[in-house]
């Protein structure tokens, strides 16, 4: 590419090599070819530097020597890289030695520092001898590069000639988010104020719709700068619960941008793959809720796409969207509102955004002689913020007045294909970019447009082709997430034993291939420092893989554990390991292990627990340190991995211990977590404690609990858990031995004085499932759980009754398989849902004045639905699914708001024909129900315009029906035909 680049290319090859080949080192002759070779780098370097002369070398013959320096330099550069590749062999190979095959006797300190980057694992480079072949090669390289700069006459420029700009800070604009920085926006206070003043007044005209507000306007307009001033107004967070910012960049890709809502709305990761199954959660995230949503820079002119993604907001209560796009055609397909359309800025505004860009504050820099070509450069942008922020960022701090007349008297402006349009100030920024943001971006460019890169994977990638300048302030993943965003997967059959020649090879992606095994060349990579082994059969890691000390990122799917060889520990710069697999064998690493792992960030899953033998070892995984981590499992299951992995009879053995429950409560109570978490999940436990730091008060970032018992635990009692004061999600399964919850769990011991102190106070889903010994519920006190919106009983067939949950937020609450429970008064709930074995008492024992919809499914044994007259004056909704012997609805008549319907495979149900449906009913849908067929025509016949109705009524029909769907395939598949319709 550019001189810059050759300049960049030069320099950071030679820096390697000083590395390699530290100042005053002595060797033999091939040592000093590779310094001599070093000395013509850096001359060159020194003359090159700065220069970016694409755009102001016009001779042929110029450009011409610049591509042989560059080609050159590559030469060099693969030299450096081999000689490197054979110092970290010789230590890596020496390590191994070292290490015989004493397991987990040593650490990875003994190598000499084997924890930091690739470049400080060489303790005594200059002590290996050069390769005959290596040298020979530096010889003809300098050779080459000298006899360039001798034909090269024109090769020193004087400072006149071309750009020079080095700390430039000008960026490649990144996918948007809802963050916005007020004091850098200007002109559009009235925009906001419109555009709320119309959602506001939408939103009253149709309360219970979703409205979607195309912003238009052509590129760098600023209509995302809009839309973030609008998504953060009080006036619109006042009034919705959930709020979402989805940057869709292109195509509407359905799957994708659901997935990207449903992560946005909670905040959360979504493992969910499946269209239908993220449009489920998507349908119960958002029901019964008022939303707002942003999906920024949309290209769309499909109506079923466009349908097909609105259609799980049919069971929220209200919803806003505003989509910006550039497309009128686009917007008519989304809207159902007159598109708003961003106009260019004023002048004045204009000017006011490009001195806060150019001279980043009033006054600063600004000489009258600066200001009129910055007046006029304005001009020239045609009002388009993006153009003018830009264009300032690439003149911050410059005084000279040539360059700035530079740009303004550029030819881009007056280019044809240009004019007008947002590239030409772009090109500029481009040209005056450093020389390591051009280089990241070009690579970017590579890519076919709307090709999906995804953020991650093109940081690696940056890395393992050294584009990323090193920075001891930050880790090279930090600078990449500085720099830039996105990539994509590549695609492999099968992986050749010669993979091991690849010598430099520092990516390497086997996503989505059929490889069940890695060949033990691989181990021969010793500068790989990205694997990707997503959706691989893969079933163990090879043996020698602890080799690959500069690995940083071990990717895989952590829902299937692959087997992980001794002294996986001493890949100590690891960052990305979604599953740490404990086996019971000598070929299998332990937990201990995991202690020098301490840059492990994001997700870690550590399965096999069971087959921890030592408390010790537990103790030395020092999950303590471990403070990146944000989400935590651990596991204790062995279905899956017993196909996995070769022996474990450990888990056995101890089985046989009487302490078996006491030890692995010990193990838990070993595996403290850092105070960073945010999700703790704990599948399988078979200990009879859970331990103390759960009720410790550093914890106050924990957002999600799930603890998961075992057939084996002999646990009676649950944690204390009240007093996490950010703990919003809880759910706790397969509490066998638990007879009583209740002041142990709430954190409040018995007859204690600690004050009025509320217990839960942000938990707002709780979720109780196969607890067969459960038989009370007691301990709460007022102001507990003061923010639970929805409660789950599932399984518990021994529990009698509700504790008595005075929380006004408590709206949701679904029982199912519980045929002893009896719910009384629970004012606040207006959704109720029945599943399984119930008991019919349940039906008249409940008081629920605020309830608007009931479902009944799956309960075969009832025989009679008996409402409660004071739970059903604001029923809207009553579905009925699945009740085969369920013969008469007791207090039909009585439904005075019911507005929808639904019976559905109850064959022994009957009405008599002369029973008529409530006057308020719009929507009637029956099926399977063979005694109700001649009902059900009566009532169309007699009802026809009722249950027809206007357009409005049908809406909010369909509403319901989405609010109360059941989890059958067909309910689900008719419910998004009646939407599409």
């Amino acid at each position: 590419m550019a001189g810059g680049f050759v300049s960049s290319m030069i320099k950071w090859t030679a820096e390697k090599l000083s590395i390699l080949i530290p100042e005053g080192a002595h060797g033999d002759g091939g040592l000093r070819d590779l310094q001599e070779l070093q000395t013509t780098m850096q001359r060159i370097h020194a003359v090159l530097k700065d220069g970016d002369e694409w755009e102001t070398i016009l001779d042929h013959s110029e450009r011409h020597r610049l591509k042989e320096l560059k080609d050159v330099a590559y030469e060099a550069d693969d030299v450096i890289d081999e000689y490197g590749y054979e110092v970290l062999r010789s230590q890596i190979e020496g390590l191994v030695i070292r290490a015989g095959n004493c397991r987990r006797k040593r650490k990875l300190e003994e190598a000499g520092g084997m924890s930091n980057q690739a470049g400080q694992l060489l303790c005594d480079p200059a002590a290996l001898p050069v390769p005959d072949e290596l040298s020979k090669r530096a010889r003809e390289i300098r050779n080459k590069f000298e006899e360039i700069i001798n034909c090269w006459e024109k090769l020193r420029w004087g400072e006149s000639d071309g750009y020079r700009r080095v700390d430039l800070h000008c960026g490649i604009r990144p996918p948007s988010t809802s963050l916005i920085h007020k004091p850098d926006i200007h002109g559009r206070d009235k925009d906001r104020e419109n555009v709320i003043k119309m959602l506001l007044s939408e939103n009253r005209r149709r309360p219970s719709l979703v409205s979607v507000l195309p912003l238009t306007g052509m590129a760098g307009v600023g209509k995302t700068t809009l839309a973030r001033l609008v998504y953060n107004d009080p006036k619109i967070t006042e009034i919705v619960s959930l709020k979402g910012w989805v940057c869709v960049g292109g195509e509407l890709d359905v799957r994708v941008v659901t997935r990207n809502i449903l992560m946005s709305f909670t905040d959360q990761a979504c493992d969910l793959t499946e269209l239908q199954n993220l449009q489920r959660r998507l349908m119960e995230e958002v029901r019964g809720k008022r939303f707002f949503l942003v999906l920024d820079d949309v290209w769309n002119h499909n109506t079923i796409i466009w349908d097909s993604l609105k259609a799980p907001f049919v069971s929220a209560q209200s919803g806003t969207i505003i989509v910006t796009t550039y497309n009128a055609k686009g917007a008519q397909v989304m809207q159902t509102m007159q598109p708003y359309p961003v106009e260019p800025l004023s002048f004045n505004d204009s000017w006011s955004l490009f001195k806060q860009s150019a001279f980043q504050y009033e006054g600063s820099y600004a000489r009258e002689e600066l200001l009129e070509i910055g007046r006029n450069i304005v001009r020239k942008c045609g009002g388009l913020p993006l153009a003018v922020k830009a264009i300032g960022a690439a003149l911050r701090l410059e005084n000279d007045e040539d360059k700035w007349n530079d740009i303004l008297k550029s030819d881009l402006w007056e280019s044809d294909s240009m004019k007008g349009a947002i590239l030409p100030a772009l090109k500029l920024s481009y040209d005056r970019m450093p020389i390591h943001l051009k280089q990241c971006f070009i690579f970017c460019s590579l890519f076919p447009k709307e090709f999906v890169l995804l953020k991650d994977k093109i940081i690696r990638l940056w890395m393992s082709l050294g584009l990323l300048r090193p920075d001891c302030r930050k880790s090279i993943e930090e600078i990449g997430h500085d720099t830039f965003d996105d990539f994509t997967d590549c695609l492999l059959e099968e992986l050749p034993e010669s993979i091991g020649n690849l010598k430099q090879l520092r990516y390497l992606c086997l996503t989505n291939t059929g490889i069940d095994k890695l060949p033990e060349s691989i181990c021969n990579l010793y500068n790989l420092q990205t694997l990707e082994l997503i959706m691989c059969p893969l079933k163990k890691l090879p043996h020698g893989i602890m080799k690959l000390i500069t690995l940083r990122h071990l990717n895989f799917q952590q829902w299937f554990p692959i087997c992980m060889p001794s002294g996986i520990g001493k890949l100590v710069n690891l960052n990305t390991l979604p599953r740490f697999h404990i086996g019971s064998d000598d070929w299998h690493c332990d937990i201990s292990e995991l202690n020098d792992l301490v840059n492990l960030r994001g997700e870690l899953h550590i399965s096999g627990l069971m087959n921890v033998s030592s408390i010790e070892y537990a103790r030395k995984a020092n999950l303590h340190n471990k403070q990146y981590l944000k989400v935590l499992r651990l596991d204790w299951c062995n279905e899956t991995s017993s196909q996995m992995c070769c022996d474990h009879n450990g888990s056995s053995i101890l089985r046989e211990n009487h302490q078996f429950a006491e030890h692995h409560s010990n193990v838990l109570e070993s595996l403290k977590p850092h105070p960073n978490l945010k999700v703790l999940e704990i599948f399988g436990f078979p200990g009879d404690t859970y331990p103390s730091w759960l009720d410790h008060g550093s914890f106050i970032k924990l957002v999600k609990i799930s603890l998961n018992g075992s057939t084996d635990g002999d646990c009676k009692f649950l944690p204390a858990l009240g007093r996490l004061p950010s703990l919003k999600t809880l759910s706790i399964k397969s509490m066998q031995n638990v007879r009583r919850v209740g002041h142990e769990f709430i954190g409040r011991e018995f007859g204690s004085s600690d004050g009025p102190s509320k217990r839960f106070p942000s938990l707002e889903t709780l979720d109780f499932d196969d607890m067969p010994s459960w038989t009370e519920w007691y301990g709460i006190e007022s102001g507990d759980f003061g923010s639970l919106r929805e409660l789950k009983i599932v399984d518990c067939p021994n529990l009698s009754f509700l504790p008595n949950i005075s929380s006004t937020s408590l709206t949701k609450l679904e029982i199912t398989d519980c045929n002893k429970l009896v719910v009384s008064f629970v004012p606040s709930i207006r959704s109720l849902t029945l599943k399984g074995k119930i008991t019919e008492h349940i039906f008249l024992s409940t008081r629920m004045p605020s309830l608007r919809s009931l479902k009944v499914c799956h309960s075969r044994d009832i025989r009679s639905i008996e409402l409660n007259k004071q739970s059903i004056k604001s029923l809207e909704v009553l579905v009925v699914h699945d009740c085969r012997n369920l013969a008469t609805i007791v207090g039909f008549s009585d439904l005075k708001s019911l507005k929808l319907l639904k019976l559905s495979a109850c064959r022994n149900l009957k009405f008599l024909l002369d029973e008529s449906i409530p006057r308020t009913l719009w929507q009637l849908y029956i099926s399977n129900c063979p005694n109700l067929p001649q009902w059900e025509q009566i009532q169309l016949k007699k009802y026809k315009n009722q249950l027809t109705g206007n357009q409005d009524a049908r809406d909010e029909d369909l509403e319901s029906l989405a609010k109360l769907s059941d989890d059958e395939e067909e309910t689900f598949q008719r419910l998004r035909e009646i939407a599409l319709q």
